[in-house]
């Protein structure tokens, strides 16, 4: 799986969960979440050294986008 299955599957999941927080996607699930991008990104790489993670950052209730 490829990180363009990754993105399918972050655009359809809910994550609320996760809300502000980074998540990082490896095959389609959720593998590490937290607070810190590098901390989460360096862990995941630790753990999947041969994947590419998607990491994404899951806004807050109270985030406006305009």
């Amino acid at each position: 799986m490829g990180l363009e299955t990754n993105y399918d599957y972050f655009m359809k999941a809910d994550l609320t969960a996760y809300r502000d927080q980074w998540i990082a996607i490896v095959d389609c699930r959720v593998v590490r979440a937290g607070h810190s991008a590098r901390k989460v990104y360096e862990e995941v790489c630790k753990q999947f050294p041969k994947k590419r993670p998607l990491l994404a950052k899951i806004p807050g209730p109270r985030i406006m986008i305009l």
